[in-house]
């Protein structure tokens, strides 16, 4: 089974044949009038990890002398 993922709006459609391929994606071209072209992929991009967000340390203050 392949998928096809835009990277812009994170669309992702299920494909049968990857004859059937489109080559920009349909939302971005209805929505926002973009040809953002989409790529072909074993995972739909739900399932891609992304990078864990770091927490940020706040300084702090130093101790009185």
């Amino acid at each position: 089974m392949s998928y096809v993922n835009c990277p812009r709006c994170r669309l992702t459609v299920r494909l049968r044949e990857d004859v059937l391929t489109p080559e920009y994606c349909p939302r971005c071209a209805a929505k926002h009038g973009v040809q953002s072209k989409v790529y072909l992929s074993a995972t739909p991009a739900r399932l891609f990890s992304r990078a864990p967000e770091r927490a940020v340390e706040m300084p702090r203050p130093a101790a009185p002398a």
